[in-house]
């Protein structure tokens, strides 16, 4: 497997991390239903070409304010979000292939799993309530990955798992699918730590950082 080596220190401490937005935050799948004239909704159709088969497959839809997560109906790979205030969206489909299963990840991709990122936003406003056919198509794994050796000296070792994540730099511009990806190493593992994250996008410029995750819910906390 090819791994694509990172632009950011492959070498780095935990406490020299850089700060950036993150792709997915924990959020729980939405089930209310569409009742709310002034309020949005957004379907259409996933598409998967990753070979994945036979897996659910969930939606999600955010921004700042808003999160939502639905079920993509298997008969018809088709899904809807009710209940959408007014915003710009980004939204993704991931393919529930590896466990634990994603209600338990936070909704965020596991190494190994299948999505795909819609390209651009969706807009909900008092100009247009309903977007439809906002199709999202989930291609097959990359094949570049970052590799690294994370250094801590500090008080918080085996007391939560360690966390590495890569962020493509362009991910809010260009919306590549698999332009973010994470690598959970055990509490008790003694560092320095290696590690390596795959299935990563081609993009030539990556921000990486890593936190100790003491609540279990990776997510960092500042």
């Amino acid at each position: 497997m090819h791994e694509k080596k990172a632009k950011v220190l492959k070498k780095f401490s935990i406490t020299t991390f850089s700060i950036f937005v993150l792709l997915f935050t924990n959020i729980e799948l939405h089930t209310s239903s569409f009742s709310n004239s002034r309020e949005g909704q957004i379907s259409g159709t996933v598409i998967n070409r990753s070979g994945q088969d036979g897996f659910p497959i969930f939606v999600l839809c955010w921004n700042k304010n808003v999160q939502r997560v639905v079920s993509v109906d298997q008969s018809s790979n088709t899904y809807t979000i009710d209940n959408l205030p007014d915003g710009d969206y980004i939204l993704a489909a991931i393919v529930d292939s590896e466990q634990p299963p994603l209600e338990r990840t936070g909704f965020k991709p596991q190494q190994g799993e299948a999505w795909g990122l819609y390209q651009g936003t969706v807009q909900i406003s008092s100009y247009s309530r309903v977007a439809g056919n906002v199709d999202i198509v989930i291609g097959p794994l990359p094949t570049g990955g970052i590799k690294g050796v994370v250094s801590y000296t500090g008080a918080q070792q085996g007391r939560g798992n360690l966390v590495v994540e890569a962020t493509a730099l362009s991910l809010f511009t260009n919306f590549p699918s698999y332009g973010w990806g994470h690598v959970v190493i055990p509490a008790g593992a003694q560092f320095p730590v290696e590690y390596t994250i795959n299935y990563l996008a081609n993009d030539p410029n990556y921000s990486v950082r890593a936190y100790i995750d003491l609540n279990g819910n990776l997510e960092l906390r500042l």
